[in-house]
């Protein structure tokens, strides 16, 4: 029912109700052989009166705050799933940056014909100078992507406890952990001898297409939730 016309369905019943015991005083008041019957009717209801108009404003007062608090509702949906799209975009991005310094790596270690692994020890000194930098900006990339990737599961799981939908906590999760699973050792600190380990690591990390697979699922969800 139209909020507006549920206030004035209300009043109606109000202004009805109190006339109707106002006439029923009277009735009785003038079959007990009240004098003035109608009057005193007005008098005795009206005592009552103010605690009607109490309920009734309580009531109106009720069915404002619930229309207000829907569209504020739904805006609030809308904002959380907005953060949660533009987390996943910068997951998207940062592992496009990952894939991008895996392959100008390549450019570095590998032969001329792709084939086959450099021997570190032969790299020109240019060459490891840039080696040193793509290790340290893969590092740098995989700590931004792990940041994302825990505010994109913040988010959901508060998504998922405000919605009671467990389907976002589950998918949320299995996202966290394939992705800790496959880019969390690049973080880790390598021996100085093993120049192409954080390379190796990404490589197999890079294969991992469940963000793409399983993650586009998610937010299709949250898209919909959010109406966005």
């Amino acid at each position: 029912m139209n909020i507006y016309k549920s206030v004035k369905n209300s009043i109606i019943c109000s202004i009805a109700i109190t006339l109707i015991l106002i006439l029923i005083s009277s009735i009785f008041l003038w079959l007990n052989n009240d004098s003035n019957p109608i009057k005193n009717g007005f008098t005795l209801i009206g005592n009552y009166f103010s605690g009607i108009t109490t309920l009734t404003a309580a009531y109106i007062a009720s069915l404002l705050f619930n229309d207000w608090r829907n569209p504020h509702k739904a805006t609030f949906y809308t904002n959380e799933c907005k953060s949660i799209i533009n987390c996943y975009k910068d997951l998207l991005s940062s592992k496009r940056k990952l894939s991008i310094l895996e392959q100008q790596v390549m450019e570095i270690i590998y032969s001329d014909n792709g084939l086959n692994k450099l021997n570190p020890n032969i790299l020109s000194p240019e060459k490891k100078i840039k080696l040193n930098t793509f290790n340290n900006e893969i590092k740098k990339e995989t700590e931004y992507l792990f940041e994302q990737l825990t505010k994109i599961s913040s988010e959901t799981i508060m998504i998922s406890t405000l919605t009671e939908d467990n389907n976002f906590l589950i998918e949320i999760i299995n996202l966290d952990i394939s992705l800790t699973k496959s880019f969390q050792k690049i973080l880790d600190d390598l021996p100085e001898n093993m120049p192409y380990e954080r390379f190796n690591i990404l490589k197999e990390a890079n294969k991992n297409n469940y963000l793409f697979d399983k993650g586009k699922e998610l937010i299709r969800k949250i898209k919909t939730l959010g109406n966005v």
